[in-house]
């Protein structure tokens, strides 16, 4: 599996790099553009452009937030995917710093009047070029944070505490102290939370709902009715209306649900790892899951080479799809409501839905933060950005701004960006970390059924999804010992 190969080539690296001895690095961490979107409570309407009333908004706030921090040089961003610098946190870097070094071409053409230089990456590839550039001694300065390769991201030396370089003692910081002491690793600090979100939502068109005779979800949400059992009524319903009808589609189905009944497989207790992969309420969710493929209710990968399927969604064929809020403004989103010429609120989401057996409504969230790479070079860099992406997302005129913007450049509505500042703030964040604890574990690979080179973690969740007829039980017994194993390897670094 190429994931082994390229987490063992991060480790090689880490060896010629002396973390510990690292106090030059930078990283960076922006609200995209949801992100900005969703942190406001309130709709405030702007006469001004988006833009220039942006940059006016974060200019009233940039002196008295500003760190006294040197930034002359740019901060080199190693990801899959660009930062979009007209976005408030870039708006208000450029009023606090300046862009560094502007107007520079050594960077190339391209980022000569850019904060950042990014280095574009294939996702598959992300891990190899992060350790190729760390061996080179060319290190990025920041790179995403993702919970799938945590805490192995942290012990195999791939990125740097940041601790020292981040103060997050102060009380801009408070929101998110206890989230951050969730993601702590050998006592220290890996990552600046600068928000959190739901990881992923339930997509739904309404006029589908509405030829079929469902209940809106959405209301079914607000009225507490949006549960497991409402789902399994919703599916039966739909599947029953047409030929080749599917209820859900897209990928991490299971480990959303599994997240709604507040255990996650793998846990961090006391600062170690704890597995829950036998916890009843486990055993519960994923009985519920092989009833969706038992039922046929899951879109069949096989039928589209293994893949998920967006356009039988769009087609109305599939019911609910999985995604997050970067999916709306996707390029193919994007232009299948404009060909379609939908309405604004056609597009409409709900969370998973809530575990009737659960004491809160629990819900698989993400963390919008970055990682400082091993030898970085930009340490002011890093702490000027994560700084400005906290500030950006807390003042009120700056995310009412952003707010504005976000509608004009996607199409968010007032309704779309007010529910999703709710579910910030309704639902109980759960964290697995059960792909992020060892190189197995991390592996993109699907096992079978009797193993191989595969990750055991996903095969628990997956297997009894895609294959009507393997149960939990099955898969259990295959992959638990491997599990443990690597949960008691990842615990025996801390020693």
């Amino acid at each position: 599996m190429k994931t082994k190969r390229i987490l063992s080539s991060v480790l090689a690296a880490a060896t010629v790099i002396s973390v510990a001895g690292c106090n030059s690095g930078s990283g960076r961490q922006e609200v995209v553009t949801t992100t900005g979107a969703a942190t406001t409570t309130t709709a405030a309407t702007t006469t001004l452009d988006t833009d220039e009333a942006l940059q006016e908004a974060v200019g009233n706030i940039a002196e008295e937030t500003k760190l006294e921090l040197t930034v002359d040089k740019k901060i080199k961003w190693l990801a899959w995917w660009d930062i979009d610098e007209t976005q408030a946190a870039a708006e208000l870097f450029k009023a606090q710093y300046g862009v560094p070094e502007e107007g520079d071409a050594s960077y190339g053409a391209d980022f000569a009047n850019e904060i950042f230089v990014w280095t574009n990456v294939a996702y598959g590839d992300r891990y190899d070029k992060l350790g190729q550039m760390v061996a080179s001694g060319d290190s990025p300065d920041i790179f995403p944070f993702e919970i799938g390769y945590f805490p192995i991201s942290a012990y195999m030396n791939m990125f740097q505490p940041i601790d020292g370089i981040v103060d997050t003692t102060t009380d801009d910081w408070s929101k998110y102290r206890d989230i951050m002491d969730d993601f702590t690793w050998g006592n220290k600090n890996w990552c600046a939370i600068t928000d959190i979100n739901t990881s992923t939502l339930l997509w739904y068109r309404k006029t589908i709902i509405e030829e079929v005779g469902l209940e809106d979800p959405y209301e079914l949400y607000k009225n507490g009715e949006w549960t497991w059992d409402k789902f399994l009524e919703m599916a039966e319903t739909f599947q029953n209306s047409g030929d080749s009808k599917y209820v859900i589609d897209g990928w991490n189905v299971p480990d959303g649900f599994v997240a709604t009944t507040g255990v996650p497989l793998v846990s961090i207790e006391d600062g170690k790892l704890k597995s829950n992969i036998a916890d009843p309420a486990v055993e519960r969710c994923m009985q519920f899951i092989e009833k969706l493929a038992t039922e046929d209710y899951r879109y069949p990968w096989d039928l589209n080479g293994f893949s998920t399927n967006q356009r039988a969604w769009f087609n109305g064929d599939t019911l609910f799809f999985l995604e997050g809020t970067w999916g709306f403004e996707s390029d193919s989103w994007i232009k299948y409501r404009e060909r379609f010429e939908w309405e604004d609120d056609e597009l409409f989401f709900v969370p998973f839905p809530r575990d009737p057996s659960a004491d809160q409504y629990y819900q698989a969230m993400k963390q919008d933060a970055y990682m400082l790479c091993a030898g970085a070079q930009n340490v002011d860099g890093f702490a000027a950005w994560t700084n400005c992406v906290l500030i950006a997302s807390k003042d009120e005129s700056v995310v009412a701004t952003q707010r504005e913007k976000s509608k004009r450049d996607f199409g968010w509505t007032d309704e779309h960006l007010d529910f999703i500042q709710e579910l910030k703030t309704s639902m109980v964040p759960v964290w697995d970390f059960k792909n992020g604890m060892s190189v197995g574990c991390a592996n993109d690979n699907m096992p079978t059924l009797e193993g191989g080179d595969g990750s055991p973690t996903r095969g628990l969740l997956v297997l009894p999804y895609t294959t009507a007829g393997v149960t939990y039980t099955q898969v259990r017994s295959t992959f638990e010992n491997m599990v443990l194993a690597d949960i008691e390897e990842a615990n025996s670094k801390l020693n």
